[in-house]
């Protein structure tokens, strides 16, 4: 599945080792950033740690180094060379982060869906990641994000089944595809405010095409299908 346009509210949807290095060196607190620091004080290079330290790390952090750890996470997640299973895990540990990322925002809420969604959408577009909804992965953390339990055996499918990835998109939109092409036909006139809110809605849409794909007839597939064909009016 091809990266979502995103805004540039959003961070990249892919990074590279390489990537998230020059993420954490732009920050003046990059000691913050990375939650720790060598004995020189250079920011330590999350993408060197391995998942239980990484996963003990995001369990422990609240703040915005957390994007670091979204980011190793989710490149080593769509690495194609790895058994299932550790892809698996390190996405539910990308996805972790993020919800434990700081911002209550409508634009913070509206990045975090986004992340959600494309990298749900991706894993279930991978044949070489999942297999069946049934295919679990070990926990990361406390809750029904796939984390539950020790082994994750317990919710971890439901990160993965197309169908509640439906659900779980259709209750992050506020407008319904019609509306929003109704507007985005005068775009040009609206205020700056229902321009984001089209811009977030575009954002949040980025997956569908692909999650279509992969639903049973009926409603839920019927309005992503809509939203699928709308979203490339929007600005």
């Amino acid at each position: 599945m091809p990266d979502p346009v995103c805004s540039h509210s959003c961070r990249p949807a892919t990074a590279t080792p390489a990537a998230v290095g020059r993420l954490m060196s732009i920050d003046p607190e990059a000691e913050e950033l990375n939650g720790a620091a060598e004995p020189d004080g250079a920011p330590t290079d999350l993408s060197t740690w391995d998942f239980e330290r990484l996963r003990a790390f995001t369990e422990a952090r609240h703040g915005r180094e957390l994007e670091g750890v979204r980011l190793v996470a989710q490149a080593r997640a769509r690495r194609r060379d790895q058994p299932r299973r550790d892809r698996l895990r390190w996405a539910a540990l990308a996805l972790r982060a993020n919800d434990r990322l700081p911002g209550d925002t409508v634009w913070d809420r509206a990045r975090k869906a986004h992340h959600d969604l494309t990298l749900r959408t991706w894993i279930i577009d991978d044949p070489g990641a999942t297999a069946t909804a049934a295919t679990t992965a070990e926990g990361v953390g406390p809750g029904t994000d796939g984390t539950e339990g020790t082994d994750g055996t317990e919710g971890a499918h439901e990160l993965w089944n197309p169908e509640l990835l439906a659900e779980d998109t259709l209750a992050a939109l506020t407008l319904d595809p019609e509306e929003a092409r109704t507007l985005a036909a005068r775009w040009r006139e609206l205020p700056v405010e229902r321009i984001g809110e089209l811009r977030r809605h575009k954002n949040l849409t980025a997956h569908t095409a692909a999650l279509v794909a992969h639903l049973r007839p009926g409603p839920a597939r019927d309005r992503l299908a809509a939203w699928s064909e709308a979203r490339s009016h929007l600005p």
